[in-house]
């Protein structure tokens, strides 16, 4: 297996080039602005490939460990429980993902009814998970060829 240079690293010298001798050669504001929105998908693809897999583990530890908190309160309910069950036999990072998604769902289907701690430490998750993906996506929504 190829390990260097990084797929993030061909990526980020693709963008370069494309930002510089190809974009600036160009004219048409359109194929710019065209230039522009792969230039962006790139740029998400780049930090995915850093981050996802990471991102991934570490929340659905983090989503886990709640899950068990929520059974020791005695909290859970039948949905609950089934999506534990599928999050703890979950082996490759999309099925990972699914099955955190769906015990996070589970978690927030309880509500309030949880008590507050539990209720602000799932906000908290909620929150990281935000963060994660604002960072995979680039922080945010940019037209192409307006930034």
């Amino acid at each position: 297996m190829i390990i260097s240079p990084s797929i993030s690293q061909v990526l980020r010298g693709v963008i370069h080039e494309m930002n510089t001798n190809l974009k600036e050669g160009l004219a048409d504001p359109v194929k710019k602005g065209q230039i522009d929105t792969i230039i962006g998908v790139l740029g998400s693809c780049a930090v995915r490939v850093d981050c996802q897999s990471t991102f991934i583990k570490e929340e659905a530890d983090a989503i886990s460990a709640m899950a068990k908190e929520y059974q020791a309160e005695e909290k859970a309910t039948p949905h609950l429980e089934d999506a534990i069950e599928k999050l703890s036999q979950a082996s490759d990072d999309h099925t990972l993902y699914q099955a955190a998604s769906e015990t996070l769902s589970a978690m927030s289907d309880i509500g309030d009814s949880a008590g507050p701690d539990l209720s602000r430490k799932l906000f908290g998750l909620l929150e990281q998970r935000l963060e994660n993906e604002l960072k995979i996506i680039g922080g945010g929504f940019e037209a192409a060829g307006r930034g």
